[in-house]
């Protein structure tokens, strides 16, 4: 990468950052709005399941183990045997 590409980037990172802030909150607002009024109209499970939506995956990473003979296990099905 020479220094001019460096500085574009460096340039257009910042709009970039606000426009994908900027939409996230529009999308998060479009679920958000309808989930709101569901509990004032006694719809419990309809307000969770778009609050849900809303949340961070969570993915399940697992730590790597030392096996019996020193080496290190990473893959998920030698970590589980």
């Amino acid at each position: 990468m020479q220094k001019g590409d460096l500085e574009e980037f460096r340039r257009l990172a910042g709009p970039r950052r606000r426009s994908l802030r900027h939409d996230k909150q529009q999308w998060a607002e479009q679920i958000a709005s309808p989930g709101e009024s569901h509990p004032l109209n006694g719809k419990i499970k309809d307000a969770f399941s778009k609050f849900r939506q809303l949340r961070q995956k969570r993915t399940s990473t697992s730590a790597p183990l030392m096996s019996t003979d020193g080496s290190l296990l990473s893959d998920k099905a030698s970590v589980m045997s």
